[in-house]
């Protein structure tokens, strides 16, 4: 049988895991259909599907990591800025370490940069230790945002 290039299989992959999702619905197999797709959609920038598809199964994921995930894209994507909050919450309930708790506190911060919150930004900004965090550049990068708004 030929192997199949990246994009190639990507493409099965999808249709894969579409049938997965349309023939056993209301199934654990489903659900974690609907997480992958979701993810695909996400990277790929189809932000209206991603944001359909992980809403429908976050909560219901079995597994840690990959709640952590939804979650912390639905923050990112979320248009209300208070979802946005809650869902970076869950992502932080569920993470595994430290440094994931570190990492959702600085994209949580990010995404208030984004919609101009300064004050809350900084307050979690300010509540991170960075002494040895790995995500100091992105804390940098965050607070260094934060810095010049208004």
């Amino acid at each position: 049988m030929p192997s199949l290039v990246g994009s190639e299989m990507c493409i099965r992959d999808s249709l894969q895991l579409e049938s997965v999702v349309e023939d056993h619905s209301r199934t654990s197999a489903a659900t974690h259909a609907k997480f992958y797709i979701g993810r695909t959609a996400f990277i790929n920038g189809n932000n209206d599907k991603a944001l359909v598809l992980l809403s429908e199964s976050a909560s219901k994921l079995k597994y840690s990591t990959l709640k952590t995930e939804a979650y912390i894209m639905l923050g990112q994507l979320d248009t209300d800025v208070n979802k946005a909050m809650r869902f970076f919450d869950n992502a932080a309930k569920n993470a595994l370490s430290e440094n994931e708790v570190t990492y959702i506190s600085i994209l949580k911060a990010k995404r208030l940069v984004a919609d101009n919150d300064k004050v809350k930004a900084f307050e979690i900004l300010n509540s991170i230790d960075t002494e040895n965090s790995q995500y100091i550049e992105l804390f940098e990068e965050v607070y260094g945002t934060a810095l010049t708004l208004n």
